[in-house]
Formats: structure tokens, sequence, C-alpha cells
């Protein structure tokens, strides 16, 4: 049991299947590439998706000249020398719930969860009835000690996930920033404590915009250091549920 206090900050995971929740409690936990969650909800229109995910399509062109495409239809096109698509579609994210101070009580060693009924049917209904706590920097702290098949940390950067209208969030103006620092990243391959930190900009802004539509989900994504299509189960071995 890991012991928490009232300025510890939670995380809520939730589960269809029990077998999934006993395989996070002991430190067993998939993570799925960005694309996955526009293609689920595509497909399966469960809930567990968001179509506006991944929404930039890489499309080489002549003269080492390249177009980012939306879904819209809108296009950009920017130097782009060697981007690869990995960094478009294939980055590993693992999502949870923030627990907010409102929805649980600590007294002494006793822990209680209070989530309103609004919210606590929400995610029954899309995610599943089983769910887990735990803190948040104890998962961080085993990532950041977590070395992926890959040879890379399995930790990158996490961050609080904004909810905005659908207007914002396909605006021309977004899109363009997003070329523009895509381009200076690219720019700065060789140069990695340049980089990096704008290599961390650019996902927050990729990734960390939904539309208001998702606001009850009170997000939180860690950016994981697996860039493969497919999915991919993490032990970690220092890591316990609440």
């Amino acid at each position: 049991m890991v012991k928490i206090d009232k300025e510890s900050q939670l995380g809520i995971k939730f589960f269809s299947e029990k077998a999934h929740k006993d395989m996070f409690d002991s430190g067993q936990f998939f993570s799925n590439a960005i694309s996955y969650y526009r293609k689920n909800e595509k497909v399966l229109g469960d809930g567990r998706g968001d179509d506006n995910e991944r929404i930039l399509e890489y499309r080489p062109t002549k003269n080492n000249q390249a177009t980012l495409e939306t879904l819209k239809g809108q296009k950009f096109s920017g130097k782009l020398i060697s981007v690869k698509q990995e960094l478009l579609e294939n980055q590993h994210i693992f999502s949870f719930t923030l627990l907010e101070r409102e929805w649980y009580k600590v007294k002494g060693d006793e822990f209680s969860i209070k989530i309103q009924k609004e919210i606590s049917s929400y995610f029954s209904k899309n995610y599943g009835q089983y769910y887990s706590v735990f803190a948040v920097d104890v998962l961080v702290e085993a990532l950041k000690n977590k070395l992926l098949d890959n040879g890379c940390l399995g930790y990158i950067s996490h961050f609080k996930v904004e909810y905005v209208d659908e207007t914002t969030l396909t605006s021309r103006e977004r899109f363009a920033e997003l070329t523009s620092l895509v381009d200076r990243i690219i720019e700065l391959e060789d140069d990695f404590e340049t980089g990096y930190p704008l290599f961390i900009d650019f996902y927050k802004k990729y990734m960390g915009f939904k539309s208001v539509f998702y606001s009850k989900e009170h997000e939180i994504r860690i950016i994981l250091g697996d860039d493969s299509a497919k999915s991919s189960i993490i032990q970690l071995n220092n890591f316990k549920a609440v």
C-alpha cells in the first residue's frame, strides 16, 4: 500500500475487466500510439477515442519539401527534411484521470473516494466499473527508471489535457504553429540541448488539447519513449497502486 496524504497528487484509471485492473495493480500496463485513439473512435465509436486525435498527416513532396495535411483538408508546407511519421502518429501515451481533490478524503490512514454521480456514471459507462488509484509521482518515477526495449527511457513528459472548443482545436493558427515547431525541431536535430525542450513543447501542443466534449475526463497524459505502431505492455516492478 502506498502512503498518501492531503498533498498527494492522485490518478485514477478505469477498466472494463477486473483482470486488466489486477495487471495494472501489479505494475503492468498497456500503452498505445496516439493514432490508435482516433482509429478506435472511427471504427468502434465507443467513446474511448477521439476523432481529432493524431490530426496531422505527413506527406513528403519533391525538393526536400513536405506537406502537413490536416484531416480537415488544410495543408501546410515546410522544410521537414527528415521528419518521421512516428513523430505524428506512433508516439505512445498513457492516459488516466486526475483524481481531483474534492473527489476524495484522507483522514489518518483512511482513504475514501466520493466522485460526483454524473462523472462516475460517465466513467462507468465509457471505461468500466473497475478502477485503481495511484500516486502520480510514484508512477512517473517508476517510468523514469524504466528502459524500454527500444533503448529509450519509459518517461518523456506528462501534462494535464486542456479542453477547448472545436473551432480552436481545428484552427488554421494551431496547425500553422505545429508545423513551425516541427520545422524547428528538425533543424535542431543535432542540437539536443536546444531541440529537446521544443520537442516536449510540440507534444504538449499536439496531444494536450481535446474537445470540450471530453472535459469530464480530467485527463492527464504521459508521453512514453515508445514510438512503435503496436500496443505495448510495460512492466514496472517498483510501482504499486494505492
